[in-house]
């Protein structure tokens, strides 16, 4: 996948856009769906982030950005529907022992983000941070003095 660095710049802008629209929801008391431009935001820097150069990498592209994207649509998704479903009632069934939203907040947006994304980077290693590229920097790093390293 390639992309120009205005390309780039152009979906940059977006994220100026995106929180105005968070707070106006929250102002307009849509405090749950302000999650949605959260994730967009959150979208465009993992997509700028996993960018070299004009390339993205489509194994990068298709697991970090698409699969956690997916997970987090699937989470702020289920929260807000077992939220508008039964609010603050008690719901005929429990998720683990959760309301249902709170298990799509708790278990599926934080545990389960951590968790993808954890295997993910385990998984992925030698392509977002290749073997030459960490020996390169250890070398650099090495050859700061202590000044430069912030050591005294």
């Amino acid at each position: 996948m390639n992309w120009t660095e205005k390309s780039k710049d152009k979906v940059a802008l977006f994220i100026p856009l995106l929180w105005l629209a968070f707070f106006a929801l929250i102002f307009t008391g849509n405090g749950l769906y302000s999650m949605y431009p959260v994730l967009l935001v959150a979208s465009i820097n993992m997509i700028l982030g996993i960018s070299e150069g004009e390339k993205i990498n489509r194994s990068l592209f298709w697991v970090w950005f698409v699969g956690w994207t997916a997970l987090m649509c699937v989470a702020i998704t289920g929260m807000n529907y077992y939220y508008f479903k039964f609010g603050n009632n008690a719901p005929d069934f429990l998720m683990f022992g959760m309301h249902p939203s709170f298990f799509f907040l708790i278990g599926v947006l934080w545990l389960g983000g951590f968790v993808y994304l954890g295997f993910s980077f385990c998984a992925l290693k030698d392509i977002w941070l290749p073997r030459k590229k960490w020996d390169d920097f250890l070398t650099y790093a090495s050859s700061l003095s202590k000044e430069e390293r912030g050591e005294e």
